[in-house]
């Protein structure tokens, strides 16, 4: 029995040790992540490709081409110019899994409203040399109010 109990002190141990280190990179990162969050959506609400190319993390830009952007970014013009985001919250899984790689990641979900519209985001950020840039994003439930709808 008691490999058993250490082996479930060992696990209870990391669970801990993971849990504490999310909570010190909300706190070291989350005002600046939010700020910078808040700047990205608005560059990127423009739906240009140029904007969205700004804000993507490198590892992001080797995985998607230009065919595929302009096809992200027309399926989601029709919501219009960033207005806000409301009800942000902080995932903390992802920057606890971020202890194993060499990136810290910080992940992100809310409700981004926009002129003629809202959708459920869902961001990762990278955090490189002191800068943020999106690992990840996607844009679930669009609803697009007026005439662009369906589009």
């Amino acid at each position: 029995m008691k490999p058993l109990h250490a082996i479930i002190f060992a696990f209870l141990f990391i669970v801990g040790g993971l849990y504490w280190y999310s909570g010190q990179q909300e706190q070291h990162y989350d005002a600046a992540a939010r700020q910078y969050l808040q700047q990205a959506l608005a560059d990127t609400g423009s739906w240009q490709r140029a904007a969205f190319k700004r804000q993507l993390a490198e590892p992001a830009l080797q995985t998607i081409d230009d065919q595929q952007l302009d096809a992200l970014i027309e399926r989601y013009r029709g919501l219009g110019a960033f207005k806000r985001i409301d009800d942000l919250e902080f995932a903390r899984l992802t920057a606890a899994l971020s202890f194993f790689n060499s990136n810290i990641l910080l992940s992100y979900h809310g409700t981004v409203l926009f002129d003629r519209g809202s959708a459920a985001l869902t961001a990762t950020l990278i955090v490189s040399e002191g800068r943020f840039r999106i690992y990840n994003f996607s844009f679930g439930s669009p609803e697009i109010i007026g005439s662009s709808k369906g589009k």
